[in-house]
């Protein structure tokens, strides 16, 4: 069954006088045509610019241990759908899909536990650094297999 976790953090209040950028704004270049995908991205990206968002401000809003925790959850739900999909319907790089999935797990999980040696910022910007990765390389290496093979 496919499901979609949804963010505990809630959205970053918006300072008055400070001009808000997205380190990656949504693109229609990142959809996959499958709606359930597709949002899990924009929730991740959502996740990376509350991240950036902070650095760019030098405050630092969130518990960064726990917004690690916020985007394993996210990725290891997002990868569990993405490979459920791409077995249902016979991807042939299914392996090499799964594979990678692994290894930015554990990235991320390496990343999670040197967060308690990092000043705040410096963890929040190995995790957008990460996320920013995954969601332009992996996205445009990988998930397009599934626009790619009609999966919508």
């Amino acid at each position: 069954m496919l499901m979609f976790l949804r963010h505990a953090l809630p959205e970053a209040p918006v300072a008055p006088r400070i001009a808000r950028r997205e380190l990656v704004p949504w693109d229609e270049s990142f959809s996959v045509g499958n709606p359930l995908i597709d949002s899990e991205h924009m929730e991740i990206l959502r996740l990376l610019n509350l991240l950036y968002q902070d650095w760019q401000d030098g405050v630092c809003r969130f518990d960064i241990p726990a917004l690690h925790d916020e985007l394993v959850a996210n990725f290891d739900l997002h990868f569990a759908n993405e490979e459920e999909m791409l077995t249902r319907f016979g991807c042939p790089r299914l392996a090499e899909h799964k594979a990678e999935h692994i290894r930015l797990s554990r990235e991320l999980e390496e990343i999670g536990l040197s967060l308690w040696s990092f000043e705040q910022a410096e963890g929040a910007e190995r995790l957008a650094a990460f996320t920013r990765k995954m969601l332009i390389a992996h996205v445009r290496d990988y998930d397009m297999d599934l626009k790619t093979h009609g999966l919508q």
